[in-house]
């Protein structure tokens, strides 16, 4: 589930922090520090497979090596490539953002309009803005009522957003509950759901 951003991989650069070795192997680097004399250290905790990260290295990543020598080789061109095309989705996301604000929400007919890799990165920016934490699969269900067009979801916490008059909004908590003239027979609520009211 970690997507695009999951497969790039570390970045070459990051603010300030710039790593120039991501393309070299630990045998590279050991190899050339014992050419030049150049003393490195060691963390302790390198050599255990408690650690999820020890465990892949030391045991997962030398098993595929063999199965296929240019593992490492081709894991580094999909991360390259996961990296180009998740820097274009970033700024596709962006323009879509832009052009489908309504106001404090998002047009559900700009959303709909959407490929669905892009509506699904602009649910994550718009939720992230929202101050949500955008899970995949929590956006994937909020997806699908973008699709229905209605709809009410509840994401964590107070926050919870509300489809309906082609928008989504966030819902506020402190906003009063609304009001609705009950008639006989079926009442649509404005996310959607129906009640039915009858007299006996």
């Amino acid at each position: 589930g970690c997507g695009l951003a999951g497969l790039r991989g570390i970045p070459y650069r990051r603010g300030r922090v710039v790593r120039p070795l991501l393309d070299c192997t630990r045998l590279q680097v050991e190899e050339y520090c014992r050419d030049r004399g150049i003393a490195w250290r060691e963390d302790s905790t390198n050599a255990s497979t408690r650690y999820a990260r020890n465990a892949l290295r030391l045991e997962v990543l030398p098993r595929l090596e063999k199965l296929n020598p240019a593992f490492l080789d081709s894991a580094a061109r999909l991360g390259r490539i996961a990296r180009r095309e998740e820097e274009f989705l970033a700024g596709e996301s962006l323009r879509a953002l832009a052009e489908c604000r309504a106001g404090e929400g998002l047009a559900l007919a700009g959303l709909q309009g959407l490929h669905p890799a892009l509506r699904l990165s602009v649910l994550a920016l718009w939720v992230a803005e929202q101050g949500g934490e955008a899970e995949t699969e929590a956006l994937e269900r909020l997806e699908a009522l973008v699709m229905q067009g209605r709809g009410r979801m509840q994401w964590d916490g107070a926050l919870r957003f509300l489809l309906c008059g082609g928008r989504i909004t966030r819902e506020r908590a402190e906003e009063p509950p609304f009001s609705l003239v009950l008639r006989p027979g079926e009442n649509r609520l404005p996310w959607g759901d129906v009640i039915f009211f009858g007299q006996e």
